[in-house]
């Protein structure tokens, strides 16, 4: 009588287990639209790798509604999981570029190079923890959904481009 049960679980377990040793690559699209037209701007083309549930990297491509690339973005999610070390390429609009760089315990350095501009902008910032970064703020929310589910405030420092003003 308690036998079946028991073995579902140990084998849900045990399936659960090498779930989380195995790398696996996956990819999908997002679209963006302008709200107020409803018109099609670009399209997204994600490559994530995940360690199980946990995303570890990948890229996104951008492209124009004619299907033209306009952009290219890496992710490293080795060194922490809310803040990738990354790098995203614009070539629209005379070229953007920003990034973090480097990851310490107490800092984040970051770089930015603004549309038209020829000069990179580089600024190490003291670190806040918890810390999110770029497409870590993702990973961050779904590591704490049952925190906000239950109605309670999850509180982070969020360090954005926005640092590196001119």
């Amino acid at each position: 009588m308690f036998r079946r049960p028991f073995a579902a679980a140990l084998i849900g377990l045990t399936l659960a287990a090498a779930a989380h040793a195995e790398e696996r690559s996956v990819t999908f699209r997002g679209y963006a639209y302008d709200l107020d037209s409803n018109k099609f701007l670009y399209t997204e083309v994600h490559r994530q790798r995940l360690d199980g549930e946990r995303w570890v990297g990948g890229t996104i491509d951008y492209y124009a509604a004619d299907g033209s690339q306009i952009g290219h973005k890496t992710l490293d999610f080795g060194q922490d999981p809310y803040v990738p070390l990354y790098r995203l390429t614009l070539t629209t609009g005379g070229g953007y570029m920003e990034g973090v760089t480097a990851i310490g315990p107490k800092t984040l350095s970051m770089e930015k190079q603004g549309y038209g501009e020829t000069q990179v902008r580089k600024e190490t910032i003291k670190r806040h923890d918890p810390v999110v970064a770029d497409s870590g703020f993702h990973s961050f929310l779904r590591d704490r959904f049952a925190d906000l589910l239950a109605g309670q405030t999850v509180r982070f420092t969020a360090a954005v481009r926005i640092s590196l003003a001119p």
